[in-house]
């Protein structure tokens, strides 16, 4: 999905120690849109991403603004890297090194969700017996 891939090249971009001071962490806080941190960071306003990211389970999202809201409210802190990858369910994986004075640490968050507007297989099943 190349749309995705720039979309996370462009959110990565924005995440990274010497583009911090520009993002609002607030954008990443307990019960605001996901869209609202991929806007804030400079990702370009594409409906498609916008229906991606409706889809992604509450946990997953609140979960994945977390991780980014506890880092982005440090006052150090190295690399972050979110990835996406394909996956029957949704996910999230963190990693975290810790901060040293010879290393900056650094996070990486990898999302896994279906392809985009793949539908669940269950969902098909459900709206057959509706019929």
């Amino acid at each position: 999905m190349p749309w995705i891939e720039a979309a996370l090249a462009t959110f990565n971009t924005a995440l990274q120690p010497a583009n911090r001071e520009r993002l609002d962490p607030e954008l990443f806080a307990p019960g605001r849109p996901v869209k609202d941190a991929f806007l804030g960071s400079g990702v370009h306003d594409d409906s498609r991403i916008w229906k991606a990211l409706e889809l992604w389970p509450r946990s997953v999202a609140e979960a994945f603004k977390a991780a980014l809201h506890s880092a982005l409210t440090r006052k150090t802190g190295g690399p972050i890297t979110v990835s996406w990858i394909a996956s029957y369910d949704y996910g999230l994986e963190v990693y975290e090194s810790q901060s040293f004075d010879d290393s900056p640490g650094g996070l990486t968050i990898i999302v896994r969700s279906r392809y985009p507007f793949d539908r669940h297989p269950a969902s098909r099943r459900a709206a057959a017996r509706r019929e």
